[in-house]
């Protein structure tokens, strides 16, 4: 079932039904609760996009509109929720993307589908795209990047636009990554290229040094967040800054490392999480901690004794956004260093 915005049905009342303990003195009964649990999405400067879920693992009853459930909380704090239904087993495993108004999602199993929401009007629905050629939001709608290397834009009720031929075929291996501003777009052998909204036929190339993108996970006016990987050793280099108005990249480079998700504060600076496997009989799996570069600081700089939960790292309001390893809170830094808590999952 793919993601919509309807209201939702009533669950059945064998669904919702739970069997408490109750003694001859007492008429009422107490059902224990647990904290959700929350996964990183998506984020902008504006909102930042993430999932809410049940604990079912530990028999309690689901919530009565939705075990899972999308949130968008805005720069002010605020937020919304939108109930998916019971079918929706896991909305991490899809693509996300955000560009101002605009929220995209794909089943990577089936991208030519795009599910969207406008977060303004909050219509939803989806649109069709070639498969294989997902590339994210714009403002208006769906990137999608022909095989013959043109990059296009479909809005909700199916306009199609031509906004520049960045490549003469479609990168087999592509990557990209777009935002509010405009779009980066590479692949494997080392190409990239980057475009703005504003002026979409002015596409540059960015200087990666050689290294092929593996992800490009946050994109800024004049920096990109990316993982990359050397052509020798065949192994993600590091995270990395990389330029799109023509500066030389920079480089982590630090081969003891097992870099995860990358992130970018503010202008200029990457932050990414070191990944550490899960220990035998660990229940939360492989953790990472958190590491970040300033353009033109001489040293990197660890937040000591944060331990994340893998793979949990967005860019949202300028910051980066991260999660402890039980997942029930979300935790963000504007200098990579500290972070406090900006969300608490509530309990269900």
């Amino acid at each position: 079932m793919r993601p919509t915005l309807p209201h939702m049905a009533a669950a059945s009342a064998a669904a919702l039904a739970v069997t408490v303990p109750m003694t001859l003195s007492s008429a009422a009964a107490t059902v224990t609760t647990h904290p959700d649990y929350v996964t990183l999405l998506a984020g902008s400067p504006h909102v930042a996009v993430y999932e809410l879920t049940h604990d079912q693992n530990t028999g309690t009853v689901p919530p009565t509109d939705a075990p899972y459930q999308l949130v968008v909380r805005s720069a002010d704090g605020s937020s919304e929720r939108y109930p998916l239904g019971e079918a929706q087993k896991s909305l991490d495993s899809l693509r996300w993307s955000v560009s101002r108004d605009m929220l995209t999602a794909v089943d990577t199993a089936n991208d030519a589908t795009v599910d969207w929401w406008n977060l303004a009007t909050h219509a939803s629905g989806t649109v069709t795209v070639p498969p294989r050629s997902y590339v994210g939001a714009s403002p208006l709608g769906v990137l999608y990047l022909t095989k013959h290397g043109t990059l296009k834009q479909r809005t909700p009720t199916g306009v199609t636009t031509v906004l520049s031929h960045p490549f003469t075929k479609r990168p087999s291996n592509m990557t990209a990554r777009s935002n509010d501003l405009g779009a980066i777009i590479g692949d494997l052998p080392g190409q990239a290229r980057y475009l703005t909204f504003a002026h979409p036929s002015d596409v540059r190339r960015v200087d990666t040094k050689g290294a092929a993108l593996v992800a490009c996970s946050a994109l800024g006016a004049k920096y990109a967040a990316c993982t990359t990987r050397g052509a020798l050793h065949g192994r993600p280099t590091g995270a990395a800054l990389l330029s799109v108005s023509g500066r030389a990249p920079v480089y982590a480079n630090d081969r003891k490392e097992n870099f995860g998700q990358v992130g970018l504060i503010g202008a200029k600076t990457v932050a990414w999480t070191r990944f550490r496997p899960g220990s035998s009989g660990d229940a939360h799996g492989p953790q990472s901690t958190v590491a970040s570069l300033t353009r033109g600081a001489a040293h990197r700089v660890v937040a000591k004794h944060l331990t994340v939960a893998f793979g949990q790292m967005i860019t949202a309001y300028g910051k980066v956004l991260v999660m402890p390893k039980k997942r029930h809170r979300i935790l963000a830094s504007g200098d990579g260093k500290t972070f406090a808590t900006i969300v608490t999952a509530p309990s269900s």
